[in-house]
């Protein structure tokens, strides 16, 4: 029996909006700084399917946004592509149409592989990275299964060495890996 605990991020339920914005057809202009010109498929009214996305506010000029203030779909697809945020493993590359920025952003796409790590836009390394309480765990496929080569973007030393102990490392693993963002 499994004693590992899955993270927000980890878990297969997604809602409603990060799905559209994983499933429908949009495209991504970079307009400079944090802004982007997110063009949409499902508006009727295609004069009003052009949107300002502004990460660094949080804000979009679509009508979700303004009048509901939540976290749009259209945000949610610039931070995907961006890579900022792994895409669910709910969701496979496959479903995804197109590209989901195309080479114009700064950024590599990340899709959650189906057992918490995630699989990088260039999946040559045949790295895995899981972000967890405290940063990412970083592993490396061998012949058979996966070995933990080290942890990047450590925020909680603890919370990490917890991660590592509920994914049976052991607490003390956390002397023993590479800090590979230095």
């Amino acid at each position: 029996m499994s004693t590992n605990t899955l993270d927000d991020h980890e878990s297969i339920e997604l809602d409603d909006r990060t799905r559209r914005a994983l499933t429908e057809h949009m495209g991504i202009i970079p307009e400079g700084g944090e802004l982007f010109t997110v063009v949409g498929e499902n508006h009727p009214d295609r004069d009003q399917s052009t949107y300002t996305v502004d990460l660094r506010r949080g804000r979009c000029s679509c009508a979700d946004s303004e009048y509901r203030n939540a976290e749009c779909k259209h945000q949610r697809r610039v931070t995907f592509a961006l890579g900022r945020e792994p895409v669910p493993a709910a969701i496979a590359p496959s479903d995804v149409p197109g590209e989901l920025g195309g080479e114009r952003l700064d950024g590599d796409p990340r899709f959650l592989a189906t057992d918490g790590g995630a699989v990088a836009g260039d999946t040559s390394t045949e790295r895995s990275r899981v972000p967890v309480a405290g940063g990412v765990l970083v592993y490396e496929q061998r012949a058979v299964g996966k070995e933990l080569v080290g942890v990047k973007r450590v925020t909680d030393w603890d919370a990490l060495a917890d991660a590592l102990a509920a994914r049976g490392h052991g607490r003390g693993a956390v002397y023993h890996v590479d800090e590979l963002d230095k």
